[in-house]
């Protein structure tokens, strides 16, 4: 054995408060201590001493000096620095009690009296069979008396002795308080509030006042009392006095210092009143009212349930059994009341004569609660704001608020969560709602909003499962809670859940197919929650509704509930409220239940956190497709007659909602004077066109609005939106095919000249579509570059090669438009696509002086084209094919489509002198040799014009004196040669066939500004032109006899050809 600690006896005489017990025994003479018995338990120690005549024994009693220590006690009204339990320190007082005739010589036994189960209880309430161990708060151990007084009894103890037995009960701060005020001496009640400090003895004036068990003239001098202000003092403003002590200053400088703001202090009987609540709540404040249990939960059958039929009885046993079964086998624990119907009884009993003491009391001064609230709150001592005594009664007002909701708060408890159906109906609430309620503690359900809601979904599914089963119970279950918990439950309550009754009896006369009694209930019952629309859950409303197919009353409902809060919102800035709102519904979720009905309908998909039947599954899942259709069709025709700037934030929620689920025809239906700024706002209207980057919800919300300015034949304003949306640049790596771009700039394109035709300009006129039409084509050239460019990155990657350029450039070109400099430079011409690069040219109207950049060009492209050929012979087929493609498409421009140059280059290399090996046309016997294809290639080229064509020919067979100022054609010795000019003949002899047959069906002209004759006088123009060509021919100089014969042999075909054509 070992000793751990010991102490000295306590002192035999004097009773001297704040001494020692050693100073105590240092004072007394007695005799030193015979103990008999002794008991010790919670900070209490009894002693029983004999006496030496044996006639009479001691009681001695040791326990904690619960008043202030001498330097504390203050002169009421002044509070001690702190009231706090470390203030008071850990003294001890010791009592002597002489107990006459009760000889204690022989051994005797002390002990004490238990508290009463129900007093344990209220200290230390216990938790239900199986409560979850994390669900568990630990309590706070021993408590002070100044604590328990107000909730126990005297603690009680007993001697035994030979002589007897003795019961004695030991006297708490209260009692004494108690005796003082029956005295009515005023010094006495003045040192009890010096001891005990002002606030503790006004929380016990605060005990003594509402408790039912006192004498009048106790209860009527403790309020007396607690009034008093030379005893509980009054509310005061501690100003900063440092401005007041500079002006005495002498006139000396000083820098100063910051301001110190008033500080309020409250008054002790404010204080008492707060602290003597705070003492009888303390056990159950923040304690969860709702534990997860995996216990089999019991049927709950005392007194405060409702009578049940001996079958009803059976019933409930076999379902709780069969809940009792599966939950054990599920994931998720049964909820319970941690809070015995006995225990909430006792504290609502304890709290309902604090509510009348509070509400009786007589305020010093009015609490200023119609004084308007739209100014910041602040602490002030004149003036117009508030004063001390105001702000004080304001608490005040604000506490007796607080006690009375949470008097109705344990009501509620009662009623609702320890009924024994309130098992059944917390296995169908939603698993989140499960979680919260397992989180709920009474001070977030009396003083949250979120508590309030969680306390309106109790009641919600309580009323819902007794509706559907026992309709007359669900009428006793709203009257009692009506007046047990108006707060929570009041007539709107109770009106609102009359409206789901009737929603009920439509469902049953649709069972009977009386649709006439059908719609009729439906209606009285959307009547009913168009009066009372918060006052209960508006998404299980809608969802009954949508299961009635009521859609009218999907729109009109959540509309008034939105209205209704407004207004409340409105109001509450000139009122005050002392009291959280209670309404079931907030601002946010009047705009989801509609706007999830819309998508359940709209997708016929619930949402994926849906329970079984809430809105989005009845919505989605119990309705045909052709009801879902109708249905929204009606939702929208609803929505159609909503206006003013009340629904605005409502109607905005809808059209972001027909906007994700991509109902863009409904949506553009909707009024547009709402829709219009919606969607100008959500699309960044102004940083587009701007050239700003837009995201892709931006750039949806754009394209919506140009569908809207369409729909509405604001086509110029159409046309500007789709120009900006195919220009816009992509944010966040966003894919944006030229695809894409091009199917809007050719919307564009076509509102834009609606807009011109029909002579709404809206700022536009021809220029916009010259421009517009300018792009199209400038984004065609750069799809056909990305076309080239992806198909050469995809034949790398099939080679092999990873390391081509196309594959940035493919990245470039989707990414955004490209300037056309740019586009030519830095990808047209590093690729080689020659025939874009004369595109451009042609497009930009560039201006070639000397011509070196296009001839250049053309002389790259026919190249390339005779590159691809299969075979040397066939280079300058190829090479016509280009021609053909591409010359239609540039000409008449002389500078894109140089003609000469391009039927010198073709003839060149016709005659193997340019672009291909001799071996192409020495295969060939010149009798034999085609010579139509370039020549036909070329007319083709210049759609079908062959003036053109001849001319160009007249300039290459010109005499080198006549091309002397031509730089091109001076430098090119070969067209002397005997062999070309003949083939340069051959090809004007077949331009001049093509010319002749193309002036038998009609006249030939080509380009706006210039026009050729027709009829006769052309055709003799043509004959003089085959004289002279014949002349021509016989003057070449031959080489050999082959090519004179030939060369004779075309002058006469010449002249036969001409005396025709002179001849007709």
């Amino acid at each position: 054995l070992s000793v751990v600690e010991q102490r000295a006896p306590p002192p035999q005489g004097g009773n001297q408060r704040g001494m020692t017990t050693a100073q105590a025994l240092l004072n007394t003479t007695s005799r030193a201590l015979e103990i008999e018995a002794g008991f010790y338990s919670s900070g209490v120690l009894l002693l029983s001493d004999a006496t030496p005549n044996d006639s009479d024994a001691r009681l001695i009693l040791s326990n904690r000096d619960l008043a202030l220590p001498p330097h504390l006690q203050l002169p009421p009204p002044t509070p001690p620095p702190s009231s706090g339990s470390g203030t008071r320190g850990l003294r001890e007082v010791v009592t002597l009690e002489q107990l006459e005739g009760r000889c204690a010589s022989s051994l005797g036994s002390l002990g004490e009296i238990p508290m009463p189960k129900s007093v344990q209880d209220a200290i230390d309430p216990p938790y239900p069979t199986g409560t979850l161990p994390e669900a568990r708060v630990k309590s706070t151990g021993l408590l002070s008396e100044l604590v328990t007084q107000y909730m126990c009894p005297r603690r009680t103890f007993v001697l035994m002795t030979n002589a007897g037995l003795v019961r004695f009960e030991k006297a708490r701060p209260i009692d004494t308080l108690r005796s003082v005020l029956e005295k009515n001496i005023p010094e006495q009640i003045e040192e009890f509030f010096k001891s005990y400090g002002p606030i503790e003895a006004a929380a016990m004036c605060v005990a003594l006042s509402v408790s039912g068990s006192e004498s009048n003239a106790v209860i009527l001098a403790a309020k007396r009392a607690f009034d008093d202000p030379r005893l509980t003092g009054e509310p005061s403003i501690v100003e900063d006095s440092y401005a007041q002590n500079q002006e005495n200053n002498g006139g000396s400088f000083n820098m100063g210092r910051a301001i110190v703001q008033p500080v309020l202090t409250f008054s002790s009987a404010q204080r008492g009143l707060y602290l003597f609540t705070a003492r009888i709540m303390s056990s159950t404040w923040e304690r969860a009212i709702i534990v997860p249990v995996r216990a089999p939960v019991q049927t709950n059958l005392n007194g405060n349930s409702r009578p049940l039929s001996p079958a009803m009885k059976i019933a409930n046993k076999a379902l709780g059994a069969v809940q009792a079964a599966a939950r054990y086998m599920s994931e998720e624990p049964a909820l319970r009341c941690s809070l015995d119907p006995t225990l909430l009884k006792n504290l609502h009993d304890r709290l309902m004569p604090l509510v009348t003491f509070l509400k009786q009391r007589r305020p010093r001064i009015s609490s200023g609660a119609t004084m308007s609230q739209t100014k910041r709150r602040r602490v002030r001592s004149s003036g117009s704001e508030l004063t001390a005594l105001q702000e004080e009664e304001r608490s005040l007002s604000a506490l007796s608020a607080l006690v009375s909701r949470t008097a109705q708060a344990l009501s509620l408890i009662r009623i609702i969560i320890t009924d024994e159906r309130f098992s059944r109906v917390a296995d169908m609430l939603p698993s989140a709602i499960r979680k919260e309620l397992s989180q709920l503690t009474l001070k977030k359900l009396v003083s949250t909003t979120h508590g309030a809601r969680l306390a309106g979904a109790l009641i919600e599914a309580m009323m819902s499962h007794i509706m559907s089963h026992a309709r007359h119970s669900a009428e006793e279950l709203a009257a009692e809670l009506q007046k047990g918990c108006p707060d929570f439950f009041g007539a709107d309550s109770r009106t609102f859940y009359h409206a789901r009754d009737l929603l009920q009896l439509a469902r049953d006369a649709r069972a009977r197919k009386e649709n006439v009694l059908r719609d009729q209930y439906v209606n009285d019952a959307i009547a009913l929650f168009m009066k009372v629309p918060t006052s209960g859950d508006l998404s299980a409303v809608c969802a009954e509704l949508v299961d009635l197919r009521a859609f009218h009353g999907v729109t009109a409902v959540p509309l008034a509930a939105a209205a209704a809060l407004e207004a409340r919102a409105e109001e509450a800035r000139f009122t005050m409220h002392s009291q959280p709102n209670v309404d079931m519904v907030d601002l946010q979720s009047c705009f989801e239940v509609t706007c999830t009905t819309i998508r359940a309908l709209a997708t016929g998909r619930a949402d994926a956190d849906a329970e079984p039947g809430s809105l989005s599954r009845v919505a989605a899942e119990e309705l045909p497709e052709d009801i879902r259709e109708r249905g929204l069709v009606k939702i929208l025709e609803q929505l159609q007659r909503v206006s003013g700037a009340d629904s605005q934030d409502f109607m905005h929620r809808v059209f972001a909602e027909l906007i994700a689920v991509r109902r863009d025809a409904m949506l553009l239906s909707l009024p547009a004077a709402m829709l219009e700024p919606y969607l100008v706002n959500k699309s960044a209207l102004t940083s587009a066109q701007q050239g700003g980057a837009l995201t892709p919800d931006e750039a949806r919300h754009l394209d919506l609005l140009a569908q809207l300015y369409a729909a509405r034949s604001l086509f110029g304003l159409a046309a500007q939106v789709d120009c900006s949306l195919a220009e816009r640049r992509c944010a966040n790596d966003e894919t944006f095919s030229l695809d894409q771009r091009m199917a809007l700039f050719e919307r564009a394109l076509m509102h834009a000249r609606k807009s011109v035709d029909g002579g709404l300009t809206n700022g536009l006129d021809t220029s916009f579509c010259e421009n517009v039409d300018s792009k199209i084509k400038l984004l065609d050239m750069q799809r056909r570059v990305l076309g080239v460019c992806i198909e050469r990155s995809r034949q790398a990657r099939a080679t092999g090669s990873s390391n081509a350029p196309e594959e940035a450039f493919v990245y470039e070109l989707e990414r955004e438009l490209k300037q056309l400099s740019d586009l030519y430079n830095d990808f047209a011409k590093p690729c080689e696509l020659w025939d874009i690069c004369l595109e451009m040219v042609h497009f930009s109207q560039y201006h070639d002086p000397d011509g070196e950049i296009v001839c250049d060009l053309w002389d790259k492209l026919l190249l390339q084209a005779a590159s691809r050929a299969p075979s040397a012979a066939t280079c300058l087929r190829e090479a016509c094919l280009v021609v053909r493609a591409l010359g239609v498409k540039l000409f008449p421009s002389d500078v894109a489509f140089p003609v000469i140059h391009v039927a010198l280059r073709l003839e060149l290399m016709a005659a193997g002198l340019w672009g291909v090996p001799d071996v192409a046309v020495e295969a060939h016997v010149d009798d034999e040799y085609d010579t139509s294809e370039v020549a036909d290639a070329l007319v083709v080229a210049c759609k079908g014009l062959a003036e053109p064509v001849q001319r160009a020919y007249d300039r290459l067979l010109a005499t080198p004196a006549q091309r002397m100022h031509d730089k091109r054609l001076s430098k090119v010795d070969a067209l002397q040669t005997p062999r070309l000019r003949l083939r340069l003949l051959r090809s004007v002899y077949f331009v001049l066939q093509l010319w002749d047959q193309s002036l038998v069906p009609k006249a030939t002209a080509y380009g706006e500004p210039r026009a050729y004759a027709t009829g006769g006088h052309v055709r003799a123009a043509i004959g003089d032109l085959c004289v002279s060509y014949a002349s021509e021919s016989r003057r070449m100089q031959c080489p050999n006899e082959v090519i004179r014969a030939n060369a004779e042999e075309l002058a006469a075909a010449f002249d036969t050809f001409g005396r025709r054509l002179l001849s007709s």
